[in-house]
């Protein structure tokens, strides 16, 4: 995990330099944008390198990785978590990929991750169940 909303680190790489949470709620989309788009770049170059790793049976690490990335803000200015963006890769033959759908609260993906790796009966649901037609 890079961190969640409440994260009080900044990215030095940045030309925004405030911290993640002053870039949801701080009233500036620029900042938002610029720092959402830093992290979901490293998350492509970790998903690429999955997919490019090799496990001991040949098949890609990704095809046995579920990788999330969410934000539990779709308007922070407005503290709304209504169309907070979330993306989900890997997952292997678990997942139907390549598809674009309406998850409702972000937490629903979560409840989908749960029940795609087979822990949904021992934790706790985050939202409403899984989503249907994510898992295969």
């Amino acid at each position: 995990m890079f961190g969640n909303h409440q994260s009080e680190h900044a990215i030095p790489e940045l030309n925004f330099k405030s911290d993640y949470h002053q870039s949801i709620h701080g009233g500036s989309s620029a900042g938002y944008q610029e720092t959402r788009a830093y992290l979901t770049g490293r998350l492509a170059y970790l998903i690429q390198q999955l997919e490019q790793e090799k496990d001991e049976f040949g098949n890609s690490l990704l095809d046995s990785t579920l990788v999330l990335q969410s934000t539990d803000m779709g308007d922070g200015t407005a503290h709304s978590s209504d169309f907070a963006p979330v993306m989900m890769a890997g997952g292997g033959s678990a997942i139907k990929g390549g598809q674009v759908v309406e998850c409702g609260r972000h937490t629903n993906m979560f409840d989908t991750a749960s029940e795609a790796i087979g822990i949904s009966s021992s934790v706790t649901q985050f939202g409403q169940g899984a989503l249907s037609g994510i898992i295969a």
